[in-house]
């Protein structure tokens, strides 16, 4: 696996799925941001030997936080984090892929336009 062709979603995913894999359900802490690139902590299929690949790493892990796969650990500024219970359902769904981007889809028809000049009303 080439961590620098595949989109941002599906390496997102393969990295919660290994993750998910190796810690126990009680474990709060250990997706960590900030250590997210340290090659050390992924198998080799995750190693990006360039810094676009580390890049990718990061933009994944980000990825995983917007869509509320990880969260930051409660104390936490920045950093140490958890696989919420969404991220643990989609690690575990085979189509976790396809049922994520087809909400961010909907999100996009059913959220209006924000028009100039005029307040938001969420």
């Amino acid at each position: 696996m080439d961590v620098v062709s595949l989109p941002p979603d599906r390496l997102a995913l393969r990295m919660l799925r290994c993750y998910a894999q190796d810690v126990p359900l009680d474990h709060t802490h250990g997706f960590d941001r900030r250590t997210v690139t340290n090659q050390s902590i992924w198998p080799a299929e995750f190693r990006a030997n360039t810094q676009e690949g580390l890049r990718r790493l990061a933009e994944a892990a980000d990825w995983l936080q917007l869509h509320g796969l990880v969260a930051t650990a409660p104390g936490e500024a920045v950093g140490a984090g958890y696989i919420t219970s969404r991220g643990r359902a989609a690690a575990a769904d085979p189509n976790a892929l396809r049922l994520l981007r087809a909400g961010t889809r909907l999100e996009s028809i059913f959220t209006p336009p924000s028009r100039p000049g005029h307040a938001s009303s969420s």
